[in-house]
């Protein structure tokens, strides 16, 4: 079942005379990118062989669903946080609108299912001995500026948050905005800011992943969901065509390999024959420098 507020959420923005009012906001300063711009900088998608190659032949990235990732747990801590802020606030406050406003938030903000659920994971480290470890002995170097320009509408570029205080800020700057106008229907503003906590939340991770420097693309998945087979379990996701001539691609990194020269060759050929098929594709090949993963 796709979760009541975000249907809520997707409903109203198709009302236009609130879309204006609403999408507009910007989360919070602590944030660094709301809705503006990317990082200066490529973002790397680490992944498998298989994946680097499929990615390519189906000038697509796979948005995997956040309740089926490894990133789930740390959602729901966010959303606690969440109802913890708003929680404080409903037994101080002696405004009974504000109190049903935050009563009702609570209620909502009882589904775990994430608002945002769909992610593609990048990181600013391009040749990162934990990522190597995680996620396979591949990397894809994205231009970011690229990346960020075809997301809208379906997707949005965010920064991973580390800081515990920040990511506290964040939801409290969040729950600052709605209550300052409980207009009617109540129920909008409700939607809305549960919708905006789930997605400030998607993004919110443990200090001890820091050295990642992780971004996100954030969506959902529409009309489009498909699924992959995965052990027992068939697990949801949407796809995020690469709509460039070049897939939005500068290099691909070859991570620590015992066949490393084998490797590197076969990989070059591969990137050889891409520019042949399509000269606006004139990817770098890169060699890691981190040692070897055994």
């Amino acid at each position: 079942m796709e979760n009541k507020a975000y249907k809520a959420y997707i409903a109203l923005t198709e009302r236009t005379d609130e879309i204006g009012r609403f999408i507009t906001m910007i989360v919070s300063s602590n944030l660094t990118i709301t809705r503006g711009k990317p990082p200066a900088t490529p973002l790397y998608h680490y992944t498998s062989l298989k994946s680097v190659h499929d990615i390519i032949q189906s000038k697509t990235l796979r948005a995997n669903h956040l309740s089926y990732s490894n990133d789930r747990e740390e959602y729901i801590l966010a959303i606690k946080m969440a109802r913890d802020v708003l929680s404080t606030r409903c037994k101080v406050t002696t405004d009974s609108r504000k109190q049903q406003f935050y009563n009702d938030c609570l209620t909502l903000l009882k589904d775990e299912t994430p608002y945002a659920s769909h992610i593609i994971c990048f990181s600013e480290e391009k040749d990162l001995l934990s990522q190597w470890r995680a996620y396979g002995g591949y990397n894809i170097e994205f231009n970011s500026q690229d990346l960020f320009d075809i997301a809208k509408p379906f997707f949005v570029m965010r920064q991973c948050i580390y800081d515990l205080n920040k990511q506290r800020s964040i939801l409290e700057e969040i729950v600052d905005f709605y209550e300052t106008d409980l207009h009617d229907p109540l129920e909008d503003v409700v939607n809305f800011l549960c919708y905006h906590v789930g997605e400030a939340a998607v993004c919110f991770k443990h200090e001890s992943f820091r050295e990642e420097k992780e971004w996100r693309l954030i969506g959902g998945s529409g009309n489009h969901r498909k699924f992959k087979a995965d052990g027992s379990v068939l697990k949801p996701y949407s796809e995020f065509e690469l709509l460039r001539e070049n897939l939005c691609i500068s290099g691909i990194t070859l991570g620590p390999n015992n066949s490393q020269a084998l490797a590197e060759q076969s990989l070059k050929w591969f990137v050889s024959d891409q520019e042949r098929e399509n000269e606006n594709r004139k990817w770098e090949v890169y060699v890691s420098q981190s040692p070897l993963v055994t």
